[in-house]
This record gives C-alpha cells, sequence and structure tokens, in this order.
C-alpha cells in the first residue's frame, strides 16, 4: 500500500514537473513571437464563422496553440448559458510547412497567419493582445487557466451586452448610458474595452 502511494506521489511530481515546464516553453514561445500572434488567433475564432486554419511555425507553436484555444473553447462552452446561440468558429491548426506541402486541401477555407498578418489595424485585436500580455508576463499563476476563464467571462457577458448595444444603435441608449451598462457588468478597463469592441465587430452592421 505504502509503495503504491510512493507511485503515486513520484507519477504526480512527473506531471507537475512536465506541467511546469511545458508552461515555461508557452511562456518562452509568446514573449518571443510577440503576444499579438496569439491575439490575432484567439479575436479569429471568437468574431469568423466559417471554418479557420490557424497557420503557426512550428510543431512547438502548434501544440501550444491547441492546448491554449483549446482550453478556452472547453471553458466557454461549459460557461455558457444553455440558450446561448453564440458560437465559436471550428478551426484547425497546421505548421507553415504543412501548409505548403497540402495547400490546396486548405483552399477555401479562412487562412490566419499568425506571423504575418498579426499587424492587422484592429481595436480588438489591440485590447486582446494586451490582456495576453498581462498574463502571459510570466507573473501570473496557470496563465491559460486563467485566460481561458476571463475570456469566456467576457463572451458570456455579450450575451446580455448585445441586447444594449442593438438598443444604442437604435438609438434608444446614448453611448454614455451604454458604456455605463457595460462598465457594471466589465470590471477591468480592459475587458470593458475588448467586450465593446467585440460588439462593433460582431453586431454593428
Amino acid at each position: 500500500m505504502g509503495s503504491q502511494k510512493a507511485k503515486h506521489r513520484c507519477v504526480q511530481k512527473i506531471f507537475n514537473t512536465w506541467g511546469v515546464l511545458l508552461l515555461t516553453t508557452y511562456l518562452e514561445i509568446i514573449q518571443k513571437k510577440d503576444p499579438r500572434t496569439l491575439a490575432y488567433a484567439l479575436f479569429s475564432i471568437i468574431v469568423e464563422k466559417e471554418h479557420l486554419v490557424i497557420i503557426v511555425e512550428d510543431e512547438n507553436e502548434r501544440q501550444m496553440y491547441e492546448d491554449i484555444i483549446g482550453e478556452i473553447v472547453e471553458t466557454f462552452e461549459m460557461r455558457k448559458p444553455p440558450s446561448s446561440d453564440f458560437k465559436l468558429a471550428p478551426y484547425e491548426i497546421v505548421t507553415k510547412r504543412e501548409y505548403y506541402l497540402n495547400w490546396r486541401k486548405f483552399a477555401g477555407k479562412r487562412l490566419i497567419f499568425t506571423d504575418e498578418d498579426k499587424n492587422l489595424i484592429c481595436p480588438g485585436i489591440d485590447h486582446l493582445e494586451k490582456i495576453v500580455r498581462e498574463l502571459f508576463g510570466g507573473r501570473a499563476r496557470d496563465p491559460i487557466t486563467k485566460m481561458a476563464t476571463r475570456l469566456s467571462d467576457v463572451l458570456t457577458g455579450l450575451e446580455v451586452a448585445r441586447s444594449y448595444f442593438l438598443d444604442y444603435k437604435k438609438g434608444k441608449l446614448s453611448e454614455k448610458e451604454l458604456l455605463s451598462i457595460l462598465r457594471s457588468r466589465f470590471l477591468k478597463q480592459e475587458d470593458l474595452d475588448l467586450a465593446y469592441a467585440l460588439l462593433k465587430t460582431l453586431y454593428d452592421p
């Protein structure tokens, strides 16, 4: 019995060590590549509807994107209300080498080149980049879970905010009144800025 417990502790220690090493690798990749690349991919999944092909540099980046985006999607699906009709875009993540070897396979799909297109002028990406920098700057514990929870909270908040935003577009609310309502729901300034930018992108024809 004692040997089994010792074995379990040993296995757990190995997994914990591996998790720390993996997270350290992800932080290094994000800081080296520029947090905006991840922000661009996340923004695309939120605002796009068609199938996305997210194209990254290599296998290490693909694993990182799969882990981070996968946890965000899973967390959002668990936290969103049953009545919600908001959906994140379907996606797949491939390396540049895979894309160029099989480019015909991806014809007709929305291509997201994280490196080449990251500097697209877009307020939503700007605000999301700030959140990525904050959480993956090396100080936050468990930044992937924190990112998933925080972004999911913003997205679920859009369900309520949408109706107020549409009233604003119809002239029933002033922008000051709208922002006051949004501020009561999104307590952090960056979350408020991101939510407002997403509302404009998603619901402003």
